[in-house]
């Protein structure tokens, strides 16, 4: 469990995020800037460019966010601080979708799984919805509560099925 993180169980910051920031699609600068003051956040040049990089890519890289904004002059400290703070208020959500890589992608309006092929790398996403009835099963048998907010499962897609 990530306790400490805001917006996670056992975080003393998850009182802090404000409840509106379901995210909306960052087409223009317009929309960037009204989700970060949605948010309580000054609408900064390197803030707006993550979240441009974020609604274009899912699922990326501080590494790969950095590369695509470097030519605005952002490095990349400046994207693992906008990164961190955005997932503070809410705005971004981390996720290990693979073991030692840590992806970011925008916080969406409804909560999904992430499927993760272990023979081709691929990302897919599902309703999470469709853990509910395991992860209730889980806990009762075991004890052990399932985050099903946004939790990664492991296993092979259909291409590399066949």
């Amino acid at each position: 469990m990530n306790e400490g993180r805001a917006g996670h169980p056992g975080s003393c910051l998850a009182a802090q995020v404000p409840s509106i920031v379901t995210v909306m699609a960052v087409r223009s600068a317009v929309d960037a800037a009204a989700l970060l003051r949605s948010a309580g956040l000054r609408a900064t040049g390197s803030r707006l460019a993550v979240l441009r990089v974020l609604d274009v890519r899912h699922h990326v890289t501080a590494e790969e966010v950095a590369d695509a904004v470097a030519e605005q002059g952002i490095v990349l400290s400046t994207v693992y601080r906008t990164l961190e703070h955005l997932e503070r208020v809410g705005v971004v959500r981390q996720v290990d979708l693979t073991p030692n890589r840590r992806s970011y992608h925008l916080v969406s309006t409804t909560e999904h799984l992430h499927l993760r092929c272990t023979e081709c790398g691929q990302i897919s996403e599902a309703d999470a919805v469709l853990l509910t009835g395991a992860a209730a099963k889980i806990e009762q048998a075991t004890g052990f509560v399932v985050d099903t907010r946004h939790p990664v499962l492991a296993g092979r897609c259909r291409r590399c099925q066949s």
